[in-house]
C-alpha cells in the first residue's frame, strides 16, 4: 500500500487545478469543486445561540425566532453557491418534518458572498403549513467557489 504525506497539493498546470479520478476510473473532477466551503452545526433552542462546530464561519448571529445568519471568514466568489441544511428538535415525532433553508428577513431567498440568512421551522402531520421555530439541531453547508 502506498502512502503520500503532504501539507499542500499544487496542480501542475495551475496552482488550484488538482484533478481526481472517480472511483470507477471513468470520470474526473476538480478536487476543490467537490469540497464544502462552509458548514455550521448550532443549537438555537437554548436561551442563547450555541455554536457546536463550524468551517469558514467567522460568526453566527441569532436574528430572532428561527432565524440565524452565518457570516463567512473567506467570502464566496459569487452568489451562485449551493446552500443546504437540516434541522430537528430534541422532542421529534414521526409526524413532524423539520426544515432549515436560506432566506432573508423578508422571506426572499438571496445569496450574499459574505453571509447567508437561515430560517428554521416545522410542519406537522399532513399539513404543509410551516411554523417558524427555534431548533435544537441545525446543520448547514455551502458548496461553491471561494473568492
Amino acid at each position: 500500500m502506498s502512502e503520500i504525506i503532504t501539507n499542500k497539493l499544487t496542480g501542475k498546470t495551475a496552482a488550484g487545478n488538482v484533478t481526481i479520478t472517480s472511483e470507477g476510473g471513468s470520470a474526473t473532477m476538480q478536487l476543490q469543486q467537490g469540497l464544502a466551503k462552509a458548514y455550521a452545526h448550532y443549537d438555537q433552542l437554548t436561551t442563547s445561540l450555541t455554536v457546536r462546530n463550524t468551517l469558514n464561519c467567522s460568526s453566527l448571529s441569532d436574528d430572532g425566532t428561527a432565524a440565524v445568519t452565518t457570516n463567512y471568514t473567506a467570502n464566496l466568489s459569487d452568489g451562485y453557491y449551493v446552500a443546504g441544511g437540516h434541522s430537528g428538535r430534541d422532542t421529534a415525532t414521526s409526524t413532524t418534518a423539520y426544515w432549515i433553508w436560506p432566506t432573508t428577513k423578508s422571506g426572499t431567498i438571496t445569496y450574499s458572498t459574505s453571509a447567508t440568512s437561515w430560517q428554521g421551522g416545522f410542519s406537522s402531520g399532513t399539513s404543509s403549513v410551516l411554523t417558524a421555530n427555534d431548533m435544537f439541531i441545525n446543520l448547514m453547508t455551502l458548496h461553491g467557489d471561494l473568492a
